[in-house]
């Protein structure tokens, strides 16, 4: 049985941190937001594929605290921004494909008339709208959009050496967390810039409930996942990201013909034994949720240079095509060939100036873990008497006497 698809929006962030002294790109961070336009409501999801450092920058910088202040930044965005933009909508290859007879009659009639126009495109002269000589075009409107939003927010963690930044893992600067490290560190930066009424919830698949809870930064956190909901099919619930772990799960029900049975319950259970969570790098799984609808505004603005997509990847595939284990070329690179990058896809370069300072984290009595002195409390064994010096040894050369 078909079943119709919601429209959905999908919008792509990349920021760039440039240290101004080294002239070099010390961090970089892609953020892909999925808006589906649903009857009642505006779903937005977040989804965190890729953030990566260099380890190429002359000053220390709070990493987490940038990453931090740039999701809260995202998350605090009101929907409406993105619906002022041009949208592209695009049709699906498999629509455009399909050969067989619609049960619609305007979808018939709209296809013979389109195979018609195009074998003989004078024949649209002959049409009663396009054939009189003056008539108005109408405005070209999108969907309809609901007035409210909801927001989810995704992420997996798995280490890597480079994400964004080839060979950076050769600079000595760059330091390359394990799973768990990685896993402990997302979880914080969500922990501080959602507010409190975000339920929130993470996951190892494949480990013990006790070893996940020990990472979770604080009580808000749960053992979970967003996508859960009862007897579900998975294939209709779990949503597919690039390079997904559990989105190559989904793909493998598919094949094996399984996913018209298989529950989120079960597609849960059964993610914990595949492959790729067993083989010793850890993968952590990240869910927040808000949902408390939001009035969409579309007189909100979006930060950033708005771009196309074809401007979007250019400029991604120029950043992530260098070699960062080189200093001078990536100076050069930002220097010289990223302006011109832009000035060759007709965007106009400009960065944002910041400034700040790191602030060094003062240790206040209520911070300090209390020392216990058990120096008192610990019987000491007595002294041992050690009676080698009072032992008369025999004389080495001494032979026993013998009888006449």
């Amino acid at each position: 049985m078909a079943v119709d698809r919601p429209l959905t929006v999908k919008v792509k962030h990349f920021f760039m941190l440039i240290d101004s002294t080294s002239k070099c790109p010390v961090l970089a961070l892609e953020i892909y937001i999925y808006l589906t336009l649903e009857k009642d409501r505006v779903s937005q999801h977040i989804f965190v594929p890729k953030a990566d450092t260099t380890g190429l920058g002359s000053q220390r910088i709070d990493v987490a605290a940038v990453v931090s202040v740039l999701v809260k930044a995202l998350v605090e965005t009101n929907a409406g921004a993105y619906f002022k933009e041009p949208v592209a909508w695009k049709q699906s290859r498999k629509d455009n494909d399909v050969k067989a007879e619609s049960p619609y009659a305007t979808v018939n009639v709209l296809r013979a008339l389109a195979s018609k126009l195009t074998s003989d495109p004078a024949s649209i002269h002959s049409l009663p709208y396009y054939g009189t000589p003056e008539h108005k075009e109408k405005e070209s409107r999108g969907p309809e959009v609901a007035d409210t939003v909801t927001t989810k927010i995704s992420l997996f963690t798995r280490a890597a050496n480079a994400y964004i930044f080839p060979k950076s893992e050769h600079n000595s600067g760059k330091h390359i967390a394990d799973g768990n490290t990685l896993f402990r560190w997302w979880l914080r930066i969500f922990d501080h810039c959602l507010p409190s009424t975000w339920r929130c919830v993470g996951d190892i698949p494949g480990a013990e409930a006790a070893a996940v809870a020990r990472s979770f930064p604080s009580d808000r956190w749960k053992q979970g996942n967003i996508y859960v909901s009862g007897s579900t099919p998975a294939v209709r619930q779990i949503p597919l990201f690039p390079d997904d772990p559990k989105g190559r799960f989904l793909e493998h029900l598919i094949v094996e013909g399984r996913y018209k049975s298989v529950t989120t319950q079960q597609f849960w259970s059964e993610l914990g034994f595949r492959q790729e969570f067993r083989l010793g790098n850890v993968v952590g799984i990240i869910g927040c949720e808000n949902s408390d609808a939001v009035a969409l505004d579309r007189e909100s603005t979006c930060p950033g240079l708005s771009v196309s997509h074809k401007q979007y990847k250019k400029v991604v595939e120029f950043v992530k095509g260098e070699d960062y284990s080189n200093k001078f070329d990536i100076q050069a690179m930002i220097e010289s060939g990223l302006p011109e990058v832009f000035k060759q896809n007709g965007l106009k370069y400009s960065t944002i100036k910041l400034e700040g300072k790191r602030q060094r984290k003062e240790m206040s009595p209520k911070n300090v873990m209390p020392v216990n002195n058990l120096n008192s409390m610990v019987r000491k064994r007595p002294a041992v008497n050690n009676l080698t010096g009072l032992v008369k040894k025999a004389p080495k050369n001494s032979k026993p006497s013998t009888g006449s």
